[in-house]
């Protein structure tokens, strides 16, 4: 895994015990992607996350604004990732 990824998990592992540890007796239901414009570069980094926690990339954020949080299409990553870059 890339230091990126390393921190990725790292992070959500920690959010996950303070979750456990707080007493709420709830994991991670979901996780939201924000700045996954760059689709090519955060796939990895997706798919570690949601198998570390066993929860699903159910957003991801593609631009500046909010009505940009979409949900993860597993079609469009395909096509981004197979798309010719100018």
């Amino acid at each position: 895994m890339c230091a990126v990824t390393n921190t990725l998990v790292a992070r959500l592992q920690m959010f996950d015990q303070g979750l456990r540890k707080g007493g709420h007796g709830r994991n991670i239901d979901g996780i939201i992607l924000t700045k996954f414009d760059t689709v090519s570069e955060k796939v990895g980094a997706a798919i570690t996350m949601s198998q570390v926690c066993g929860s699903p990339v159910v957003f991801v954020g593609t631009g500046q604004k909010y009505n940009h949080l979409k949900k993860l299409s597993a079609k469009y990553v395909i096509k981004t990732l197979f798309s010719k870059k100018n």
